[in-house]
C-alpha cells in the first residue's frame, strides 16, 4: 500500500475495514482505494463461470476530530453510505484531517 502498511478485517456482514498506518496526505488514501476498487473489477472465475463484484468505499482520514478509533471507524461508515449514495468513492469534508 502506498505510504505505509495496511491491513483488512471484516468489520459486518458485508463490509470490511482497511486501516493504512503511516498515511500522511490524502492523495495515499485515494490511490490504495483506487487499486483496491481496480482489483475488485476483475471477474472471479468460479467452475468456468465469471462473478463481478461490486463496492462502495468511503475514506475518512484521523485528525484532529478523531482522537478515539470509534470516531474514525464511524466516519468512515458516513462516507461508505455517501459513496453507495452516490456510486462513488466518497470522503466527506467533515472526515478531512
Amino acid at each position: 500500500m502506498p505510504s505505509g502498511r495496511g491491513h483488512g478485517r471484516p468489520a459486518s456482514g458485508d463490509e470490511f475495514t482497511v486501516l493504512l498506518e503511516d498515511v500522511v496526505h490524502e492523495d495515499a488514501a485515494t490511490l490504495a482505494v483506487q487499486r483496491i476498487a481496480e482489483a475488485l473489477q476483475k471477474p472471479i472465475r468460479v467452475s468456468e463461470r465469471d462473478f463481478f463484484i461490486s463496492a462502495s468505499i468511503g475514506i475518512a482520514l484521523s485528525g484532529a476530530c478523531t482522537d478515539r478509533p470509534e470516531d474514525l471507524l464511524r466516519n468512515a461508515d458516513l462516507a461508505m453510505y455517501h459513496a453507495k449514495a452516490s456510486a462513488k468513492v466518497a470522503m466527506p469534508s467533515s472526515t478531512r484531517a
